[in-house]
């Protein structure tokens, strides 16, 4: 995992964007898996969007993320195809928006 940018809103909200690397396992058909990546900083109030490089294999898409617990986030990797797939490692890309939770 790495930052490769950061941006801070006006309203104190930071906007970062991390790259990871991935290595989904062999998929049956309509199968999915979660992958655990560790997202230094990252909490479970911050908002997580994957995009995916395009050294993915056809029929296999990054279907959602979310952080699970501090620091770690989960992918899902979900093959849509009619056949069987074993993924090969790859890299992709997390938006991570650090939600600046106020409570009263």
């Amino acid at each position: 995992m790495a930052l490769l940018n950061q941006y801070v809103e006006a309203g104190g909200n930071a906007i970062e964007v991390h790259s990871v690397s991935v290595n989904p396992t062999s998929l049956a058909t309509l199968a999915e898996v979660d992958i655990s990546v560790t997202v230094t900083g990252v909490v479970t109030t911050d908002i997580v969007t994957a995009m995916m490089s395009n050294d993915l294999e056809a029929g296999l898409i990054w279907k959602n993320a979310y952080v699970s617990a501090a620091n770690t986030v989960i992918v899902t990797v979900a093959n849509i195809s009619a056949g069987t797939i074993d993924g090969a490692a790859c890299t992709g890309y997390l938006t991570i928006i650090k939600n600046n939770v106020v409570t009263d």
